[in-house]
């Protein structure tokens, strides 16, 4: 009987650490449960928001060993990633609505751009001369030579719109915003973007609309 207990005892360990590499085709637990992630976000347009754990404190690059190291200090990377792969395989996270504008203090009631304040973005690897994003996402799986934004804006040309490109809290670029058609800017920043955390601002007349984070997970 004993040997029997320590037998299954024996599968379910290699059960637990085996199943998440082997089902989700990746290199160990960690990269498990970043593909994990991933899948569960690019089903959901507020994917960034289940993606911002996998940013460590202790690092800006989002990996699944930053998320165990800050979940469970006390346990091994390889063991916290596999408790938190299961833990999101069992009980998916309800990703809610999207929050990702976020309009300075300068911001009033009545801007143009939406009411309310809101500017909903659509982010995308690429961009046509008319406006229509080419793969859209917020959650980027490959580097990246460039990304587009498109946002709904009921102003014009006479407006001083601009799109900067930010790292933390470094700007890697920015362009003023071109327009499609009515009620609708965008930009497309020709910049390679590797594994990190972005994000886009937009401002008109010097007053910020919204502030769009994305995340680059491919190495």
């Amino acid at each position: 009987m004993r040997v029997l207990f320590v037998l299954l005892l024996g599968l379910l360990v290699a059960i637990f650490f085996a199943y998440p590499p082997l089902i989700e085709e990746s290199d160990g637990e960690c990269g498990a449960l970043e593909q994990r992630i991933a899948d569960l976000a690019s089903h959901d347009s507020s994917g960034r928001l289940l993606v911002s754990p996998l940013y460590g404190s202790s690092t800006s690059n989002p990996s699944g060993a930053a998320f165990a190291r800050d979940r469970y200090p006390l346990l091994p990377a390889s063991l916290g990633c596999a408790v938190a792969y299961w833990k999101f395989a069992i009980s998916p996270p309800d990703l809610g609505t999207s929050t990702a504008d976020a309009p300075s203090s300068k911001s009033r009631s009545d801007d143009p751009a939406r009411p309310g304040n809101r500017v909903i973005p659509v982010l995308a690897r690429d961009i046509t001369p008319n406006g229509d994003p080419i793969s859209s996402a917020t959650i980027f799986t490959l580097p990246m030579e460039a990304v587009a934004i498109r946002v709904d804006y009921p102003g014009g040309r006479t407006d001083a719109a601009r799109f900067q490109l930010f790292q933390g809290k470094a700007v890697l670029s920015s362009c003023r915003a071109e327009y499609a058609g009515p009620g609708t800017a965008w930009c497309k920043f020709n910049v390679s973007l590797r594994k990190g955390n972005y994000s886009i601002a937009f401002t008109a007349n010097n007053v910020l609309l919204g502030h769009f984070p994305f995340t680059v997970i491919g190495r």
